[in-house]
């Protein structure tokens, strides 16, 4: 059974388990993807194991993101990276009140949590999100403008904010006209947030390399209308730090999103991927 669409692959084992109620996948992933190899890497980006879990969570009939009427809890933990080479499966296994998420290499996990639904309806969004000039890519660390998901920043005192951009036409992550956000979309948008805050309000050096170690969503299912992503400005951190935005449609609360971070400068960066012996 070959589970494809134009998000993302996940192919399942030949056979399924009967009984079993855990559903498995595989993560295929070109390595030319625009996307998710937007520039070189050295591991596979978390994007990518967030997406394929995200698309196995749908197939499975787990959950709608895109649906309007619930609402969303996602946590992840990323506790190893993801190696270019090297199948990677993936898990979804149902416990009470929510499913339990896994991807692993070779034995190792590289990215666990679990995802929950819940009903609470949330009105629509109506206006249409107004053009507004794409951030910086060096700021938030992609080559292709394409790839650039949020606006640039807008300042009112403490609080810095920025629209969610929607993917054009033809673009991995790109909806029709009027439809829902794709989650993988808010999350990636709230990911650049927190890349471009880092280096404009942190002073963190371009070359600093941002290693994700977990996240934390609680956002309404079915996001349209003008999403943007709010916070208020807040000391320096340390180079491990925690952090997150409020999620707005339409200027009322929606949700928001966490993220926990490492800050690596180019040396321990390198000594993190072994590529050198600590002192």
């Amino acid at each position: 059974m070959t589970v494809v669409n134009e998000h993302v692959g996940v192919r399942a084992p030949e056979r399924w388990v009967v009984g079993d109620p855990r559903q498995v996948a595989a993560l295929e992933v070109a390595g030319d993807d625009p996307y998710f190899f937007d520039h070189p890497l050295d591991h596979l980006p978390g994007m990518a194991l967030v997406s394929g879990l995200l698309d196995l969570v749908r197939r499975a009939g787990i959950g709608a993101p895109e649906e309007p009427g619930a609402w969303l809890s996602l946590s992840l933990e990323f506790p190893a990276f993801c190696e270019l080479a090297g199948a990677v499966e993936l898990e979804a296994v149902p416990l009470p009140g929510a499913t339990a998420l896994r991807a692993a290499q070779g034995g190792r996990v590289v990215c666990e949590g679990s995802i929950g639904f819940r009903e609470q309806v949330r009105p629509a969004g109506s206006r249409q999100v107004a053009a507004t000039a794409p951030a910086d890519p060096a700021l938030v660390h992609r080559h292709r403008p394409e790839n650039v998901l949020i606006g640039t920043p807008v300042s009112v005192g403490a609080v810095s904010s920025v629209d969610v951009l929607r993917p054009a036409a033809g673009h991995r992550l790109a909806t029709a006209p009027g439809a829902p956000l794709r989650l993988e979309t808010l999350i990636d948008a709230s990911r650049q947030f927190g890349t471009l805050l880092c280096h404009q309000e942190f002073g963190r050096a371009q070359d600093t390399t941002l290693v994700l170690l977990g996240l934390d969503v609680e956002v309404a299912c079915g996001l349209t209308g003008d999403v943007r992503l709010s916070r208020r400005q807040t000391a320096v951190p340390r180079s491990r730090h925690k952090s997150g935005m409020d999620v707005l449609v339409d200027g009322a609360p929606a949700g928001r999103v966490d993220y926990d971070y490492f800050s690596a400068k180019p040396a321990v960066y390198r000594r993190m991927r072994g590529e050198v012996a600590a002192p």
